[in-house]
């Protein structure tokens, strides 16, 4: 299963770093909306607020993740996500994750899809192994 998000700007990293206290959140809140971070089930859809956004669960819980454009994702929650920035307040902290830009609409799939590399989440053009 897979999620399709739209073309924009979004941070890319563990989603507890920016949905929290310090940028308007709560995260206690997000994760009993969203059914820990489960949403729609397989497919790493989440909706909280009438955001919509992915989420997956890392292949072996915390630690530091690479993509294959060499950036890394520090992970304290066990999950990576993608989130609009837009959602976001101005200035927000990035420092656990990435800001990247989608020019067109991409497909996100978590680690537990069929077919995909064990450990592997995909989000558009990036592949962040969590698997090894």
């Amino acid at each position: 299963m897979t999620i399709k998000l739209p073309a924009g700007t979004y941070y890319v990293g563990d989603l507890c770093y920016i949905l929290g206290d310090k940028h308007g959140y709560n995260w206690d809140h997000v994760l009993h909306a969203t059914n820990y971070l489960r949403g729609e089930g397989e497919s790493g859809a989440c909706w909280y607020n009438g955001i919509r956004f992915f989420c997956s669960g890392t292949m072996y819980g915390d630690g530091c993740f690479q993509d294959d454009e060499g950036r890394s994702y520090g992970v304290d929650a066990g999950i990576i996500g993608c989130f609009p920035v837009q959602e976001l307040p101005e200035g927000f902290d990035s420092s656990g994750g990435h800001v990247v830009e989608f020019p067109q609409a991409f497909v996100c799939e978590p680690t537990h899809t069929p077919g995909n590399h064990e450990g592997t989440i995909s989000i558009g053009h990036l592949d962040i192994e969590t698997g090894d």
